[in-house]
C-alpha cells in the first residue's frame, strides 16, 4: 500500500470513530435527563355553584394523563395539550366536599386537591306559626331544606310541647292549657351551617273570650264544626237566609255565656263571618280583650264613635286570609257583640300600571268638550266615537264618549261628563270613566266571585296620597270601591265592567270632591258612573 493510500485509511476511520461517539452521547443525554411535571394550582377551591376553572399544566415529557378520584362523580376533567379543565356540579349539600387528581407524565407524578364549598344551608317549615286552643291538640309541620340533616332545638323547654321528629317533618302534641293565660313556645329546627328556622307555638289560655276557629292554613267547614264540637259548644239550630247563607248557631259554654254563629255561603267552604254576642260591655272594651287579640296577631286599626255605638276595629293578616275583627258596644252600656269578618287574601302578584292611570287630570272641572277632544284626538290617542247634549239645556255638550286607537295598556276607551257653569252654553268636565280590557291591572276576583283591588294598585294609591273611602255593592257580582285624596280634591273609582258574553272589563272613574260638600259631589259622580256602566 503507498503512503497516501495509508493516510486515507488512517481519516476514514477517525471521522467513522468521531461518528460514532457523537451519537453515543446523544443516547447517553436521552436517558439521563429530568422529567418535570408542574401545575398552576395545587389547592384548588370551588364555589358551590357550577363551575369551570383552568389549570395550566408544564411538562417536558411527550405527554400527561390525569385521573380523578373515585366518589367524585360531581367533578368532570377534560384536558388540551397544556391544561386540565375542570368542570363541577352545583354543591347545594351545604357541605365542603373534595376530591384527588391525580396527574402522571412517563415517571413524574403529582397530587392536586380540589375542595368545592357548600351552599349555605337553607331550611323552612310549612308554618311559621301554630295558634293553639286552650284544649291543645296534634299539628304536624313539613321541613324542608337543601339536602342537610337538621335537629329540633329548644322544645325540651316546654313541658307543655312534645315534639316527634320525623323523616321529613315533625309532629307536636300541644297539652291543655289549664291556667288564664296565653302561652307562647318558641323551637328551633337548627342545621349544621346556616340560620335556623323559628316555629312559634301561641296557646290560648282558659279565659273568657271566645274566638273564631283561625288555622295556620286554608279554612274548611267541616274543621270549622269539628272545632265547635271539640270546643263543647251547644248546637242550637241551623239557619238558612234566601242567598244561600247557612248560619249555625251555638251556646259557647264560656265563662262570658256567649251565644256564638259560624255564617257559611254557599258553595265557599270557609266561613264568611263569626259573632259572639255576650251580655255586658266589658268584655269587648276592656284592656285585657285587646291584649289577648294582640297576642294572638291582631292590630287595632281604628276606633270611633257611630250614633250611640263605640266601635273598634282590628285586623290579623295570615297567608291564606285576612280576618277582621270588629267590636260594637253601645256607649250606655250593654251586650257587647264582635264580629270576625273572614277575607281572602290576593293569591299571586298581578301586573298594574306603571304610574297611577290619571290619563289627563289637569283638565278635570277646567276644560270643555272641545278641550277634551283635542287632548284625546293628539295625547289620548282616540277618537270621538259620540256625544250627547244635555236634556235640561240642550245648548250643552253632557256626555262624549270616545274610544281607543292604540289600546295602549289595553286602554279601550273614555267616558265623559260635563256640567253647565255660569256662562250660557258652556260646560265644564266634571268626571270621566276609562275603560281597560284587562281587569287583573286593577282587580283580583276570590272564590266567591267578588273583586277587590290589587295590593300593587293599593302601593299606587298610597304613593300618591289616596285614603280608602269606601266599597258597596250593586247587585251580587258588581263592585265599586273608592278612594279619596283630599288634598287634591280629587276621588278615583274602580269597578268590574261584565260583559254578556262573560268578559270583563276594568273600569276607572277619577272626578273632583268638593271639601265643603264631599258626600253630595261623591254620590252624584257615583251615580253617573253606574249609569254609565249600565249603557
Amino acid at each position: 500500500m503507498s503512503i497516501m493510500k495509508k493516510i486515507k485509511s488512517i481519516l476514514s476511520c477517525g471521522v467513522v470513530a468521531m461518528t460514532l461517539a457523537g451519537c453515543q452521547q446523544v443516547g447517553i443525554s436521552d436517558e439521563s435527563r429530568e422529567i418535570y411535571l408542574e401545575a398552576s394550582e395545587e389547592i384548588i377551591t370551588l364555589t358551590d355553584t357550577a363551575t369551570s376553572k383552568e389549570i395550566n399544566i408544564e411538562t417536558n415529557a411527550k405527554g400527561w394523563i390525569a385521573r380523578l378520584s373515585e366518589g367524585s362523580e360531581w367533578l368532570h376533567l377534560n384536558r388540551n395539550p397544556s391544561a386540565l379543565i375542570l368542570s363541577s356540579d352545583g354543591n347545594a349539600t351545604g357541605k365542603e366536599r373534595s376530591a384527588t387528581i391525580t396527574v402522571e407524565a412517563e415517571n413524574k407524578v403529582i397530587h392536586l386537591l380540589v375542595r368545592q364549598r357548600g351552599a349555605a344551608t337553607k331550611i323552612s317549615l310549612s308554618e311559621k306559626q301554630i295558634n293553639v286552643p286552650m284544649r291543645g291538640g296534634l299539628y304536624t309541620v313539613n321541613v324542608s331544606g337543601n339536602g342537610t340533616g337538621w335537629k329540633i332545638d329548644g322544645a325540651e323547654l316546654y313541658q307543655w310541647i312534645v315534639v316527634q321528629q320525623a323523616h321529613n317533618g315533625m309532629s307536636l302534641q300541644i297539652l291543655k292549657n289549664d291556667t288564664p293565660s296565653t302561652r307562647i313556645g318558641k323551637i328551633y329546627v337548627v342545621t349544621e351551617s346556616g340560620t335556623p328556622a323559628e316555629l312559634v307555638i301561641v296557646q290560648e289560655g282558659d279565659s273568657p273570650y271566645t274566638l273564631p276557629y283561625m288555622p295556620a292554613g286554608p279554612i274548611y267547614q267541616t274543621e270549622v264544626l269539628r272545632d265547635a264540637r271539640e270546643r263543647e259548644m251547644f248546637f242550637i239550630k241551623t239557619e238558612t237566609k234566601p242567598r244561600g247563607e247557612t248560619i249555625y248557631h251555638f251556646n259557647a259554654g264560656d265563662k262570658a255565656k256567649s251565644k256564638v254563629q259560624y255564617k257559611f255561603r254557599k258553595g265557599i267552604e270557609r266561613y264568611i263571618s263569626f259573632t259572639v254576642v255576650t251580655e255586658g260591655s266589658d268584655y269587648g272594651i276592656s284592656d285585657d280583650f285587646e291584649t289577648h287579640l294582640s297576642r294572638l296577631g291582631f292590630g287595632l286599626t281604628s276606633k270611633n264613635i257611630s250614633g250611640a255605638i263605640f266601635i273598634k276595629n282590628y285586623v290579623r293578616f295570615t297567608p291564606h286570609y285576612t280576618v277582621v275583627a270588629q267590636v260594637q258596644v253601645p256607649t250606655a252600656g250593654g251586650q257587647t257583640t264582635v264580629v270576625y269578618y273572614i277575607e281572602e287574601v290576593q293569591p299571586k302578584p298581578m301586573p298594574t300600571f306603571d304610574n297611577l292611570p290619571y290619563r289627563n287630570p289637569a283638565l278635570l272641572n277646567k276644560a270643555d268638550f272641545f278641550a277634551v277632544k283635542k287632548w284625546e284626538e293628539n295625547e289620548g290617542e282616540s277618537v270621538e266615537v259620540s256625544r250627547e247634549r244635555g236634556q235640561k239645556n240642550p245648548n250643552i255638550i253632557a256626555r262624549a264618549e270616545f274610544s281607543s286607537v292604540t289600546n295602549k295598556d289595553t286602554h279601550m276607551g273614555t267616558v265623559y261628563f260635563f256640567e253647565e257653569v255660569e256662562v250660557p252654553y258652556i260646560s265644564k268636565l266634571s268626571q270621566k270613566i276609562d275603560i281597560y280590557g284587562d281587569i287583573s291591572l286593577a282587580l283580583w276576583r276570590n272564590s266567591e266571585g267578588r273583586y277587590f283591588l290589587t295590593n300593587e294598585m293599593k302601593r299606587l294609591l298610597k304613593d300618591e296620597g289616596f285614603e280608602f273611602k269606601t266599597r258597596s255593592q250593586t247587585g251580587p257580582n258588581q263592585e265599586w270601591i273608592s278612594y279619596l285624596n283630599m288634598s287634591q280634591g280629587m276621588a278615583m273609582l274602580f269597578t268590574n265592567i261584565n260583559q254578556p258574553d262573560g268578559r270583563v272589563f276594568l273600569g276607572i272613574s277619577i272626578f273632583k270632591i268638593a271639601n265643603e260638600n264631599e258626600e253630595t259631589s261623591y254620590n252624584i259622580a257615583l251615580e253617573n258612573a253606574r249609569n254609565a256602566i249600565r249603557r
